[in-house]
């Protein structure tokens, strides 16, 4: 059922911090949360926000100038950086506390970059720029700071000495 990676994760030793990304990762290693239970894992759900508006549409508007190339879609992010300082917040929290995990992990990495992604796109959105230069801004950024978040996870788990594991 594909919980292998998730299962081989959760059998690291000691006490274990986990991030459920992917809605029902966790579960399909550990259907009973057993390990929850018993307090050798802490989980950690987080719900990515809707590209969605309320009425059920892509929330895009149209960008670019008309005769000067193709127009794109830009989505309106929204709740995507609130959601990374909570999934980061959560995770310098429980670092913080000695005793709280010696493995924290995510499932899944690739979900986590996104976020990461969507938080600076919604970031550099909100700076009120103009469409061209968003795209400039966003031309430089989009990679540069999802890779920076990445590397703040593992930085910090490894100065205090932590495992850290990222299903891909």
């Amino acid at each position: 059922s594909g919980s292998i990676k998730t299962t081989w994760a959760l059998s690291a030793v000691g006490k274990k911090w986990f991030a459920e990304l992917d809605p029902g990762g966790y579960k399909r290693a550990d259907p009973f949360e057993s390990l929850v239970e018993s307090g050798e894992v802490t989980l950690k759900k987080y719900d990515r926000p809707s590209l969605l508006d309320d009425e059920g549409y892509m929330d895009t508007s149209l960008v670019g100038r008309s005769g000067s190339g193709p127009a794109r879609i830009a989505h309106h992010y929204n709740g995507w950086h609130a959601l990374l300082r909570s999934i980061y917040g959560d995770f310098m929290a429980a670092l913080r506390k000695e005793d709280a995990a010696d493995t924290f992990i995510f499932d899944t990495a690739t979900v986590l970059w996104d976020i990461a992604q969507n938080a600076t796109r919604e970031r550099v959105q909100g700076l009120g720029l103009s469409a061209q230069e968003t795209t400039d801004r966003l031309k430089r950024l989009e990679y540069e700071e999802p890779n920076l978040y990445m590397s703040a996870f593992i930085q910090e788990s490894r100065a205090r000495n932590k495992d850290l594991i990222f299903i891909a």
